[in-house]
């Protein structure tokens, strides 16, 4: 199992969320169950959403991709700098939380 079968099988089948503000705006209302973020996020981004996690006890994952790999891993045609899971569906992505 690899974190980019399971991040790509999440976005088919359950719901992910792509985007600094969306990813934000669902930590804080409570929505998420843990982000997954590229590795070459902006630092103000990436420490502000480390945050975030830490408040809410959420998990977060880096990926070793850039936005536009981590946007054709899960299967968009645009650079993706965070994806928060909201539902993982048929994917085993939040035992990589752990």
């Amino acid at each position: 199992m690899t974190i980019d079968v399971e991040i790509k099988r999440c976005y088919k089948t359950g719901k992910v969320l792509v985007g600094t503000k969306d990813s934000e705006r669902s930590v804080l209302f409570g929505e998420s169950k843990g982000l997954v973020l590229s590795s070459s996020i902006h630092e103000a981004d990436r420490l502000r959403l480390k945050h975030l996690c830490k408040i809410a006890k959420l998990q977060f994952v880096l990926v070793n991709h850039t936005p536009l790999e981590f946007g054709k891993v899960i299967g968009l045609a645009h650079p993706v700098s965070v994806a928060s899971i909201i539902s993982e569906g048929k994917s085993k992505i939040l035992l990589e939380f752990k």
